[in-house]
């Protein structure tokens, strides 16, 4: 398989992290696995396959555009044949804005988006058909989340909360940070939920998780317990009881079994 990694134009940069195209390669005609776990952003998937793509939780064939939510349950998606990808990674907190909905309503699930667009997505998936190349489909799928993009439903609070949580690998006292902003816990956590699609806890813990990713996946460690007190673990126990509940598998089995498949997400942080 064959990955890349793309930087949004600069107007999409406002609500998209990055792009991630994913092609099987010509010769392919095998099954392909694509291990999916935990980073912190919701996505736009958009996918083309002779055979479909599907979950190992469920045999129905997944839509070809769909939006999901924050992925906490590590997920494997699997196909046959020659298939292209492309993931636009969205920002934790633009849910809402781009399609006025409560982002906690599909946390670990997907969503059909002509479910959401009814009007739009059926003439772009037949311009998305018709595409002579990735590029096209990319600037296709661009221009469409410019159209419904709001300019004035941005959570301010919620962009700002999440970039410190980000900035700081988890690291944060969450106590701190609704004072800052002025706000109760309770109406904290609740506007949390509904805009990211977990608690401001859980993100953290996302953030910590992949900081940790990072370092497990480029070697940087002399011993996981290195890599458990830089990111913030009470011990190497606490860290390997982390990272099996985000990816299934202890960071040891990881190294050795699905590193080659954890290409779908980048090892990046949120």
């Amino acid at each position: 398989m064959n990955f890349n990694s793309i930087a949004p134009t600069l107007q999409l940069s406002a609500f998209v992290k990055h792009i991630e195209v994913i092609t099987s390669g010509a010769s392919l005609q095998s099954e392909s696995y694509l291990r999916f776990f935990a980073d912190g952003c919701p996505g736009i998937l958009f996918s083309q396959s002779n055979h479909g793509f599907f979950t190992d939780s469920c045999n129905e064939k997944l839509s070809s555009f769909y939006l999901y939510g924050q992925t906490i349950k590590p997920i494997n998606l699997f196909s046959f044949g020659q298939f292209t990808k492309i993931i636009f990674y969205l920002k934790p907190h633009v849910l809402g804005s781009l399609f006025r909905i409560n982002a906690s309503e599909i946390t670990d699930t997907c969503l059909d988006i002509s479910l959401l667009q009814p009007k739009e997505t059926p003439i772009l998936l037949e311009k998305l058909s018709e595409a002579a190349s990735v590029e096209n489909q990319i600037r296709l799928i661009s221009d469409f989340l410019l159209t419904i993009a709001s300019k004035d439903n941005s959570d301010l609070i919620l962009q700002q909360a999440t970039e410190t949580i980000i900035r700081y690998n988890g690291e944060v006292i969450l106590t701190d940070l609704h004072k800052k902003f002025s706000l109760s816990e309770r109406t904290f956590e609740r506007r949390f939920e509904n805009s990211i699609g977990i608690s401001p806890r859980l993100f953290a813990r996302v953030c910590r998780f992949r900081s940790a990713l990072t370092q497990l996946h480029t070697y940087d460690y002399t011993k996981l317990s290195d890599i458990a007190y830089e990111n913030g673990f009470s011990d190497q126990s606490h860290f390997i009881r982390t990272f099996k509940e985000f990816t299934g598998v202890t960071p040891k089995l990881y190294l050795s079994e699905f590193e080659n498949n954890f290409a779908a997400q980048p090892i990046v942080s949120v």
